[in-house]
């Protein structure tokens, strides 16, 4: 029963509904400091209540509390490992978001940079995760530039995208001193899901992490994590995750469609 609880806990949010949570909140209520996923539920209520201070407190003890949680024995460690990859990315989201919204800016970052490294497509921990860069003092323009011009890619409504690009041209003009490479950087975030490592902001040197034509099953896993499902259709393997499709043929990528 618990597990169906946060399966359906994950998927309601991730689709953008609070119902769920706030239907649940009388089982919420009773979560205890090393219950993680009845602390997901309790957090996630209050999130969509707007109480932000409870939501980012019961968020972060979950966290915790997560770093304890034990696998049941009716439990394989594939699914463990995928329960507990969901409530984190869930527990980081909604620490995050309620960070961003007490304008506590470094919490904001430290929680939902791992909630879009999870899961890089939802432009719902994407867009915030830019404005808790970007709304800093100092701001973090780097990063910050970089994650809008990425939510400008996944917004899939007209004028909610038409309104990301001008507020990221701007930003992007303040910062540089002009808009000449803007339309490069929205071209670049199209396909590459997180800062190369070897951004001024990570001190790493690695290839950057994107999606490619040409790149075979398993490394668009290396960037994206196992997909959600798997089909074929018309004889070509489809990678299904929540907010895109991979399609492959003869075993290397073609084309990536960004679902609405």
């Amino acid at each position: 029963m618990k597990r169906i609880l946060v399966l359906a806990l994950v998927a309601s949010l991730a689709l953008g509904i609070a119902s769920f949570a706030q239907d649940t909140s009388a089982l919420a209520d009773s979560a205890s400091p090393d219950n993680a996923r009845g602390l997901a539920l309790l957090a996630s209520n209050e999130r969509a209540a707007q109480k932000w201070a409870d939501a980012k407190q019961h968020a972060e003890q979950g966290l915790q509390a997560l770093a304890r949680m034990s696998k049941a024995d009716d439990v394989s460690e594939e699914d463990f490992a995928k329960q507990k990859t969901q409530l984190s990315a869930l527990l980081n989201s909604v620490a995050g978001f309620s960070a961003l919204q007490l304008k506590d800016y470094a919490a904001a970052q430290k929680y939902l940079r791992p909630a879009v490294e999870a899961y890089p497509t939802n432009v719902e921990n994407v867009y915030p995760l830019a404005l808790a860069y970007l709304t800093a003092t100092p701001p973090d323009d780097v990063n910050g530039l970089f994650f809008i011009a990425r939510a400008a890619n996944l917004v899939s409504d007209p004028r909610g995208r038409d309104s990301i690009i001008k507020f990221g041209r701007g930003r992007y003009q303040k910062y540089h001193g002009s808009d000449q490479g803007w339309d490069d950087l929205l071209a670049t975030t199209k396909t590459t899901l997180l800062p190369p490592p070897g951004s001024p902001s990570s001190g790493q040197e690695s290839s950057p992490v994107e999606l490619r034509e040409g790149q075979t099953p398993q490394e668009v896993e290396k960037v994206l994590g196992k997909p959600s499902d798997t089909i074929t259709l018309k004889g070509n393997l489809v990678y299904i995750y929540p907010t895109v499709k991979v399609i492959f043929e003869n075993g290397k990528l073609v084309d990536v469609q960004y679902q609405k």
